[in-house]
């Protein structure tokens, strides 16, 4: 018996009759199932050290074998289920199609397989949520360790960490990795910037704390800046940290006029930084 929603699988190729049940009605059907091909890669993934030789194989049965690159399928490179490589120097999806022959008739299985070999930098992507950030690492490394660069020294060994930063501010992200193919260390360092005005007030002063005047506010398209002449640069943060724009100030120009026609509207927050890296903020309207 089998549930209403679930699959079933017949192991051979024939005729097979279905009954089923609907409250007090009861019917039935007859239908031809073709068993084969019954194919799938033995991995989703492989990783290796970039160079190393490694087979790629399918388990199940066809009558047809063949590999291809996903990104160009209509070549074919084996037609055997057990296919030797070579570990490319960059990440490669590989596509399996098994196929079977009944008369009138071809039946066909695609799967992907993912082979990545071993990073020999380190790197990261990572998303700003307010104050919370998700960092990326990226796959295929033996370890990570992270130093978030709070006043605690916070660290993590995970992949793809989740930090909650306390302040407003810069913050020097490293990212150290070590791999299975060398016992060499590499290491990546980013800056991520915190400007969650809704729940963090340290280490960020109002503009109203220095000569900076913006306006109008609420802003439709130019936004009109002046007081800036001793900071070297504004960045625009969107409601959730993203860093959305950077402009650079001349220190022999004082009044500014920028365009912000083509932002979504929303609320933004103003940066400035001056050169002893105090930041200044502001809440700007765009409608």
């Amino acid at each position: 018996n089998v549930i209403n929603g679930n699959a079933f699988v017949p192991k051979t190729t024939g005729l097979n009759k279905v009954y089923w049940t609907l409250g007090s009605v009861t019917d039935s059907a007859t239908f031809m199932v073709y068993a084969l091909p019954n194919t799938k890669v033995f991995r989703d993934t492989i990783t290796r050290c970039s160079g190393d030789s490694v087979w790629i194989s399918v388990l199940g049965t066809a009558d047809t074998y063949n590999w291809s690159l996903l990104s160009n399928p209509t070549v074919s490179l084996s037609n055997q289920s057990l296919y030797h490589i070579k570990m490319p120097s960059s990440s490669t999806p590989y596509l399996f199609t098994g196929t079977a022959n009944y008369p009138g008739l071809t039946c066909s299985i695609k799967d992907t397989l993912a082979v990545i070999p071993v990073p020999v930098v380190a790197d990261f992507l990572d998303t700003i949520d307010h104050n919370r950030v998700y960092f990326y690492g990226i796959p295929g490394a033996q370890t990570y360790a992270w130093e978030f660069g709070d006043k605690k020294f916070s660290k993590d060994w995970q992949q793809d960490p989740v930090f909650t930063y306390k302040a407003n501010g810069y913050f020097n992200v490293k990212l150290t990795i070590t791999t299975m193919c060398s016992s060499q260390k590499y290491s990546v360092t980013k800056s991520i910037f915190i400007a969650d005005l809704l729940y963090i007030d340290d280490g960020i002063q109002d503009i109203s704390q220095s000569d900076i005047k913006v306006y109008p506010n609420p802003v439709v398209d130019y936004v009109q800046i002046q007081g800036v002449r001793e900071f070297n640069q504004l960045q625009i943060v969107d409601i959730h940290g993203k860093l959305v724009d950077i402009k650079q100030f001349d220190k022999y120009q004082d009044f500014y006029y920028f365009d912000l026609s083509d932002y979504k509207t929303g609320t933004y927050i103003f940066c400035f930084l001056d050169a002893k890296g105090n930041i200044y903020t502001t809440r700007v309207i765009k409608q």
